[in-house]
């Protein structure tokens, strides 16, 4: 039923089927009991309809449903209980919307849902609750939208979240309260932001966190020990920004580094004493930065010279 010109969801849809896709169509709203009685309903695709609002109730008694796309819709917002009840369900992909705000009790009784979708919407305020029922959640994406103060205490009920995208929005710190409790994140993309500083400890506890983007920022200096508990980070960008200097001790901790990327920011001189824990250092990208190679900058070349790192 894709670009067929439907303005409502057919009925009826034979009961037996496994993937509906009704794509590209002028539907306004998905009303309650539009998918009744398709008990073995697996794969739903709802995308670019122009749907605007889904009654409570619309998606009900889908016990098989594993996987929805709403891709490119007009969602503003989503109301109680908008996903409720699903326990198969385990990928939702809401991308690509104009949903300005996660409220409270949009989502009930997902037990299986391990990826959330919010990429390019205008979300600002993410609801302290909003997100206190999905217990196995993996994956959250919330890139390329308004969001300027991380939603720390909405996704901190995450724990089992692996990997998290905030990368494109408005935040400019991050707090130390920020990502408290989140165990087994694995991949966290803050880049492209208007980040203009770290406070200390706003990585603690993120003991299993493998690669971290936080290039495209405004950051202008690493103060010691800001990734001092991030002894897993096996990969680190913070190219992009405004950084002049290194504090002694600014890479701290990182003794499982392999790549450590500075280009395109505002380094003159570095010293050999800024990298002497990363002993696992492979690969050291520092190009596009106002070099002034006097004699400050001997101890840096003879370091490279007996290091075993490959440099851009």
């Amino acid at each position: 039923c894709d670009n067929s010109g439907l303005t409502s969801i057919p009925d009826p849809i034979p009961s037996d089927v496994t993937f509906v896709r009704i794509s590209g169509n002028t539907i306004v709203r998905v009303n309650s009991g539009a998918f009744v009685n398709l008990p073995q309903l697996q794969t739903l695709y709802l995308n670019d309809n122009g749907i605007q609002s889904i009654a409570p109730g619309a998606l009900r008694n889908l016990s098989m449903l594993k996987k929805i796309q709403m891709q490119g819709n007009e969602l503003t917002s989503l109301e109680t209980d908008t996903f409720k009840d699903l326990p198969q369900l385990q990928s939702l992909d809401l991308s690509n919307n104009k949903i300005n705000r996660i409220q409270s009790k949009a989502f009930s009784n997902l037990p299986s849902l391990s990826s959330l979708k919010f990429t390019n919407n205008d979300i600002v305020t993410v609801d302290e609750t909003a997100f206190q029922q999905l217990d196995g959640l993996t994956d959250l994406y919330l890139a390329s939208n308004n969001i300027v103060d991380i939603p720390s205490r909405a996704i901190q009920q995450l724990q089992h979240l692996q990997f998290l995208t905030l990368q494109d929005n408005n935040i400019q710190v991050v707090r130390n309260d920020s990502f408290n409790d989140l165990k087994d994140l694995m991949f966290l993309h803050l880049e492209s932001n208007d980040i203009q500083e770290i406070e200390l400890d706003a990585f603690s506890g993120l003991s299993m966190l493998r690669k971290l983007f936080l290039h495209g920022n405004k950051i202008t200096a690493i103060a010691g020990n800001t990734f001092v508990q991030l002894a897993s980070l096996t990969s680190l960008d913070v190219s992009s920004n405004r950084i002049s200097s290194l504090a002694s001790s600014s890479f701290h901790g990182l003794v499982g580094l392999s790549t450590l990327q500075l280009s395109d920011n505002k380094f003159t001189t570095i010293g050999s004493s800024d990298f002497p824990l990363l002993a696992n250092l492979t690969y050291l990208y520092l190009a596009g930065n106002p070099w002034k190679c006097d004699c400050n900058f001997n101890d840096f070349k003879n370091w490279m010279k007996t290091a075993t790192v490959l440099q851009d």
